[in-house]
């Protein structure tokens, strides 16, 4: 947008307008710096990420602030459920850029916390940094590819392996052939994690800042006994059945039952254990027609008639 680098902080609304199509649409977004120490608008705590994936050798980025006078600020930095930093921050209605510096030792991620707390309220920013294993990647292509083989042919791939850098890498490869056609059941996929990804362990509470409630108990005596009214009304009677609950391995869903004189069963239902619902338990309504009876069309699906799947292990794979 034209001219925006001479507005002032603060949040403002865009909206947009097709006049020729009689529509409109419209957001709102936050005008801030992060070299400025004011905050953009009034808000008790201010806290925006601007950098938490980084490299060793770069710095995580957090925008904190407070329109408060005088707060005493706690800042925590945890990783593998050990406390690494443990701080204390003043701030008085200012915004300030925390600048976190990222090393080697950093790497499978770590937590922030930042919490204080002003007119018995708490307050709490918390932050994961990513610091991935981007060290230890490898980069995996093929020199010579095959995608279409006859019956009895022999086939030769070759495949290049070397580090993040180009720099040749040595390495073991497992590669695994399978039947394509079991991916009409289910897809096929590779989950393969050996790099610990951390997460918080740590976690401040603040129970003693919840609601709170008391009673006081009375015992008035006097000459006149007060009865207070008690009010009765007519329910339905579901013979048993739960609704929106498990039992008995289904799981039991209200289908819309409305009085007790228009409900209409359109078949029984035959539990887990044998045991049959009976009808006028209300398992259905008269605007409703459930067919339990599933055909599932399998003619598209190839059967599969060689079921001798190979796999090979290559150690000390050396890549060139």
């Amino acid at each position: 947008m034209d001219g925006i680098s001479s507005w002032g902080l603060g949040k403002y609304r865009v909206e947009m307008v097709d006049y020729n199509a009689e529509v409109s649409n419209e957001s709102y977004f936050t005008l801030y710096s992060k070299s400025s120490q004011k905050l953009p608008y009034k808000k008790a705590f201010w806290y925006s990420e601007l950098n938490t994936i980084v490299e060793p050798g770069e710095e995580a980025q957090i925008l904190l602030g407070t329109s408060y006078e005088d707060v005493t600020l706690i800042y925590q930095m945890e990783q593998k459920g050990e406390i690494i930093t443990l701080d204390f921050l003043n701030l008085s209605n200012e915004q300030r850029l925390m600048t976190i510096p990222v090393s080697e030792e950093h790497r499978g991620n770590f937590s922030l916390t930042f919490i204080f707390v002003k007119d018995n309220r708490v307050y709490r920013g918390e932050t994961l940094i990513e610091v991935p294993w981007s060290n230890k990647e490898l980069k995996v292509e093929f020199e010579s590819f095959r995608d279409k083989l006859l019956p009895g042919e022999e086939e030769e791939w070759r495949i290049r392996i070397s580090g993040i850098d180009g720099e040749a890498a040595q390495a073991e490869m497992l590669a695994l052939l399978y039947d394509a056609s079991l991916d009409s059941f289910r897809k096929h996929s590779f989950n393969f994690g050996i790099y610990p990804e951390i997460y918080r362990q740590r976690w401040w509470r603040s129970d003693s800042f919840s609601n709170r409630r008391s009673s006081i108990a009375v015992n008035i005596r006097g000459p006149y006994n007060y009865i207070s009214p008690t009010r009765e009304y007519d329910d339905l009677n579901y013979f048993g059945l739960r609704l929106l609950s498990y039992d008995r391995g289904i799981q039991m869903f209200n289908l819309g039952l409305r009085s007790a004189s228009n409900i209409k069963i359109t078949e029984s239902i035959v539990l887990e254990d044998g045991l049959e619902a009976a009808k006028g338990d209300g398992l259905a309504s008269d605007d409703y027609n459930y067919d339990y009876n599933f055909d599932y069309n399998l003619l598209d699906i190839d059967i599969r008639r060689d079921f001798n799947e190979t796999a090979f292990f290559l150690s000390s794979f050396k890549g060139r």
